[in-house]
């Protein structure tokens, strides 16, 4: 039981599984833009106008699945804290929330061997992950990025490059060069600068 990202792709007509679920599977007709999510029971969710490469959340409970577009926030800063997977009660919209929120996740999260990396540049941004060897696993727990820096591409790049040494992408690499593109005007010169710290098709 699970919540999944579904990235669309051309199935081709033949049934994918979603995640790893054991009984959710996906059709995808490109021509006709159309998405039929499947359940061991033949319920069919169907979705219309839908391309290639677009987002949708499966939700699967053990019951029929639930199925929604998934809609990126549409300040840049939020956006680009999305893309790194930090949770909404995870981002911050100033580095003094960002501090604070910090000192509470150290207590929720700060027991026997807490370990914590940051990446930042002082009042500009910040992330933070930390792991708890107790049960593995690693933690998004505090994002700042100033709506200055979301607007300045040297900055986003700069972010990008810093979490690449903390973490990968977790989206496919088609997908986060589309955001990057259509919300913060990279260039096709701006992602190759980058390139490296986009990860791989997936």
């Amino acid at each position: 039981m699970s919540s999944h990202k579904l990235f669309v792709e051309n199935t081709n007509g033949k049934k994918k599984v979603i995640g790893n679920s054991m009984s959710t599977t996906y059709l995808y007709d490109p021509k006709r833009k159309t998405l039929k999510v499947f359940w061991k029971y033949g319920s069919v969710i169907k979705l219309n106008n839908v391309n290639e490469g677009d987002p949708i959340w499966v939700g699967c409970w053990g019951d029929a699945p639930e199925v929604r577009r998934v809609r990126l926030p549409r300040r840049k800063a939020d956006c680009l804290a999305w893309l790194l997977d930090f949770p909404k009660e995870t981002r911050t919209h100033s580095e003094e929330e960002y501090e604070n929120l910090l000192s509470r996740q150290r207590v929720f999260y700060g027991w026997w061997n807490y370990k914590e990396y940051t990446s930042r540049e002082k009042g500009r941004w910040a992330i933070t992950l930390c792991n708890r060897s107790d049960c593995g696993g690693v933690y998004h727990i505090a994002c700042f990025i100033s709506d200055e820096a979301a607007e300045d591409k040297d900055s986003v790049k700069n972010i990008l490059e810093a979490w690449s040494r903390l973490r990968w992408m977790y989206f496919p690499k088609t997908f986060v060069c589309n955001v990057l593109r259509k919300h913060f005007g990279f260039s096709e010169a701006d992602l190759e600068e980058v390139d490296e710290c986009l990860g791989n098709e997936h």
